[in-house]
C-alpha cells in the first residue's frame, strides 16, 4: 500500500485570506467559470470578463495560485515550502520502470496544463483541454492518469480556494479561527 502524499495547506496569511475573501467569498459563479474554462468548455462574455476582472490584481492572481498550484518560493513561511513535484518520490520509489514513467509523464502533463491555465487567466479564453478520453495510443494509460491528475488539481485547489475565502459577512480574524478549528480535527 502506497503513502499518500500530504494535502495542500489550508494555512494561509491575513492577507491571502483578506484577497481571496474580497474575491471570491460567496462567488461561487466566479469559481465556477475558472473551473468551466480550465477544463475546456466554452465561457461566455460575461464569464470572460468576470475573470479578467478578478485576475486583473496581482495579488488576486498570487493568492489563487498558491493554493491551486504551489511553487517554492523565498518568502515561505518555515515547513510550508511546497511545489508541484512534492509528493512524487513517494508515487515511484521501489516501482517498477512502467510505473515510474506514468507517474513522471502524467504529472508533467498536468503541469503544463496549469500553467497554461494560469496564463488564460490574464486573457480569459477556452482552454484546449479534452475531457473525452480515448486509449488508442496510450497504452501506458498517461493521457488518462494526466486527465484525471489535473481534473483532481483544479477541483482540490477550487475547493480550498472556497473553504478559505468562505463567507462575504465572515472577518479576516474569523476565517482565520474556523481554518485553525477546521485543521485541528
Amino acid at each position: 500500500m502506497s503513502e499518500e502524499k500530504k494535502p495542500r495547506t489550508l494555512s494561509a496569511s491575513e492577507q491571502e485570506i483578506e484577497t481571496l475573501k474580497k474575491s471570491f467569498a460567496g462567488n461561487e459563479f466566479l469559481l465556477k467559470a475558472i473551473r468551466k474554462m480550465f477544463l475546456g468548455f466554452k465561457i461566455n462574455k460575461t464569464e470572460v470578463d468576470m475573470i479578467r476582472q478578478a485576475f486583473s490584481d496581482e495579488n488576486v492572481k498570487t493568492a489563487f495560485r498558491k493554493k491551486l498550484f504551489p511553487t517554492i518560493t523565498a518568502d515561505a513561511a518555515i515547513g510550508e515550502s511546497q511545489d508541484y513535484w512534492f509528493g512524487t518520490d513517494v508515487e515511484i520509489i521501489g516501482k517498477d520502470p512502467d510505473t515510474i514513467r506514468q507517474v513522471i509523464e502524467s504529472k508533467y502533463r498536468v503541469l503544463t496544463g496549469l500553467r497554461k491555465a494560469f496564463d488564460a487567466l490574464s486573457e480569459p479564453k477556452t482552454m484546449d483541454f479534452q475531457l473525452e478520453y480515448s486509449p488508442a495510443g496510450d497504452s501506458f494509460g498517461i493521457e488518462l492518469l494526466a486527465r484525471n491528475k489535473f481534473i483532481k488539481a483544479i477541483e482540490t485547489g477550487l475547493t480550498i480556494v472556497k473553504v478559505i475565502a468562505g463567507d462575504k459577512n465572515e472577518s479576516v480574524e474569523e476565517a482565520k479561527k474556523r481554518m485553525e478549528k477546521d485543521s485541528s480535527k
